[in-house]
């Protein structure tokens, strides 16, 4: 698939940005459909895509809604323009990516319908007045794309990472994905009706939230990390002992450093169990290397689901702060 942008500004902040995109499909015939690794390999790449360009344009985002607040009015064009930029590099990176699998090359072109409506939605906010009924539809538009998006990655991710590989698909067993672990830590309930559905503001609220409870946390587990390498590396069994204690406390910490913060959307309360369940699976793990006799093969099968966990959580992270993106 090949496709061209053409986005144009005017000098003067208030005048119409063009934004056109003309796409043009080759021949369909080399993507694979509902194959499990091939769709498992793209979402990799589109995570690194992502990665790559998604914190420059959100920065940008970001200085443009500051300069609107604020009525910096002799800043829009060039933040406009900044913008503008970081979006076609985006789109540019996702049309130069050869995707294997249908699935992962339709969910890319929904990413970048989603850029070029938040590249719309920002010069319009950019108009001397704003046309509100024009934002509002458009805000509705992208709400129900960037929903797509997240129901498309789920659905994915359910593919890539729990169902068998059609290569091998008798040759190894799989974890169902519906396997019980014993999660330690519990967030308190809060009724559905209290927290909002696709809110774009809400949803940045709450990545900012997650992210600065975390963050300190977070530091301190892969310092433990670090001394039980440490430890392995040198055959140290006792300063092994005392790092993986440490890994399982400061796990146990930052899950509750999530349950006592207050969310306001759906979506990232959700995201916020996946992230406890993955270091659930690490504190188990943790329990398996304390025991007397470690299950090594029940170990293997929770550092296998736990990797498969954590590329889950990035995704679906990486499709929620797209979405934050058009919060005004």
């Amino acid at each position: 698939m090949v496709t061209t942008f053409s986005l144009s500004a005017c000098n003067k902040p208030n005048q119409q940005l063009q934004v056109q995109a003309e796409t043009t499909h080759s021949s369909s015939a080399s993507l694979t459909t509902a194959n499990s690794v091939d769709i498992k390999d793209d979402l990799k790449t589109l995570d690194l895509v992502a990665n790559k360009y998604s914190q420059a344009m959100l920065n940008a985002q970001d200085a443009l809604n500051t300069a609107l607040q604020n009525k910096e009015l002799n800043t829009f064009s060039a933040l406009l323009e900044q913008l503008k930029t970081r979006t076609t590099e985006f789109n540019a990176a996702l049309d130069a990516t050869n995707f294997k699998s249908r699935e992962v090359d339709a969910l890319s072109e929904k990413f970048k319908q989603v850029h070029l409506l938040g590249l719309e939605i920002a010069q319009e906010n950019s108009k001397n007045p704003p046309q509100l009924e024009r934002i509002n539809a458009l805000k509705t538009q992208i709400g129900a794309l960037q929903q797509s998006v997240l129901n498309d990655m789920r659905s994915l991710q359910y593919t890539a990472y729990t169902l068998p590989n059609p290569a091998v698909e008798h040759t190894s067993q799989q974890i169902k994905p519906d396997t019980e672990i014993n999660v330690t830590d519990h967030t308190p309930v809060i009724a559905a009706s209290d927290l909002s559905q696709d809110n774009a503001a809400d949803i940045k609220h709450d990545l900012v939230v997650l992210s600065a409870v975390s963050q300190t946390a977070k530091h301190n587990a892969q310092d433990s990390f670090m001394d039980m390498q440490h430890a392995l590396d040198s055959g140290n069994r006792n300063a092994l002992m005392t790092a993986v204690k440490q890994i399982t406390t400061r796990l146990h910490d930052l899950n509750q450093k999530y349950n006592a913060v207050t969310l306001k959307s759906a979506e990232v309360t959700e995201a916020r169990e996946r992230l406890k369940e993955e270091n659930n699976l690490q504190i188990e793990m943790s329990n398996i290397i304390l025991s007397a006799s470690p299950d090594r093969q029940k170990f293997a099968e929770l550092n296998n689901k736990w990797k498969n966990s954590q590329k889950m959580v990035e995704l679906e992270m990486e499709a929620l702060r797209i979405k934050a993106n058009t919060a005004s």
